[in-house]
């Protein structure tokens, strides 16, 4: 498996969102400015939320959200 990659910043969008299992698709942008699309299981995200995501690379996707926490 590949190395873990950290990223936080605040949740501009939710492009996509499943109540039943909290899978979401969210546009994001990092403290250094960046735009990213965050994919994963990010239950109740809203924008203007500041998250800190982490991802493990896998063979078949650029990557998927192991684990997300909320800063406030």
């Amino acid at each position: 498996m590949g190395e873990e990659t950290t990223i936080m910043g605040t949740v501009l969008s939710v492009v996509f969102q499943n109540e039943e299992n909290g899978y979401a698709v969210l546009r994001l942008v990092t403290d250094d400015g960046e735009l990213l699309t965050l994919v994963g299981c990010v239950p109740c995200a809203a924008p203007g939320e500041n998250l800190t995501a982490s991802s493990f690379p896998r063979a078949r996707s650029s990557g998927t959200c192991r684990r997300t926490r909320r800063r406030f």
